[in-house]
């Protein structure tokens, strides 16, 4: 077990302080690939882009997964069904669910394209991942979309569990639904939000397929994140393992901070 997991993580460190190419042995070089990467535009703009990937589809997937939590728990039992259904986005693998919004953005075609030049709300096909700035909005869209369920199934188990005592002393000191969700809900639900936004974080700051097939880090670089710039860079423009290697180990810190945060947060609210 420690040699699966822990083997190559000291061989990507090691490999990102060396200069090492594909089919030459590297050589020790200290910070250099990291001073390279974050002094050059591409490793400047996929680091902001991970950290924008991050924040936006974590939150965005908290907000509407606790909407999503809190319709359905409000439900009639027979209606539960529906929990199933949520599921099926989270349980798609990533590189399908890739493929999926592919088509769907597809300037000729493509669902968006078709349903808009129909309503007539647009004369000519909007190129949703041709343009920098829209591509950067339309990729962050299916990850909202993949960790919505994740967080709708979370928060409606731990909403389903909280007790109605709370609710019902609320109830008799007069307090509406948007007081019981702020008082009585939200602190209820504090150490699932935080959790769940946690590994949501993570797997968004990690992500790697959802990016590379609809963007490739396209255009002109400018949809790279962390992850599809160091396949680009050791792998697939170029051979530079090392700076590959420097690149990924930028992941590292999210991590660390994260965890760190979680403690945080937790040992506050237990204050």
């Amino acid at each position: 077990m420690l040699l699966v997991v822990f083997y190559p993580l000291v061989l990507l460190i090691w490999i990102g302080f060396t200069n090492q190419r594909i089919g030459e042995t590297g050589h020790w070089i200290g910070f250099d690939n990291f001073i390279r990467l974050l002094s050059s535009t591409d490793g400047q703009s996929a680091l902001l882009n991970t950290i924008r990937y991050a924040i936006v589809g974590a939150t965005g997937g908290l907000i509407l997964g606790l909407a999503i939590a809190l319709l359905l728990n409000g439900l009639n039992t027979r209606y539960r069904f529906l929990e199933a259904l949520l599921v099926l986005p989270w349980a798609i693998p990533p590189t399908v669910t890739a493929l999926l919004w592919l088509w769907m953005f597809y300037d000729i075609g493509g669902v968006f394209n078709w349903t808009l030049t129909h309503l007539g709300l647009i004369s000519a096909p909007i190129s949703w991942l041709g343009l920098g700035s829209l591509a950067k909005i339309s990729v962050l869209i299916p990850n909202i979309w993949r960790l919505t369920p994740f967080f709708t199934i979370c928060l409606l188990s731990a909403r389903s569990n909280l007790e109605v005592a709370p609710y019902e002393a609320a109830a008799l000191d007069g307090a509406g639904a948007p007081s019981q969700f702020l008082y009585v809900t939200l602190p209820g639900l504090y150490r699932t939000v935080i959790v769940t936004f946690a590994f949501a974080f993570l797997w968004s700051a990690t992500e790697f397929p959802l990016v590379y097939v609809l963007t490739r880090g396209g255009p002109a670089n400018s949809t790279h994140v962390l992850g599809t710039l160091s396949y680009d860079l050791a792998l697939r423009g170029g051979t530079e393992l090392g700076l590959g290697a420097a690149c990924a180990l930028l992941l590292i810190p999210f991590s660390t901070l994260l965890a760190f945060a979680v403690w945080t947060l937790g040992s506050w609210r237990r204050l």
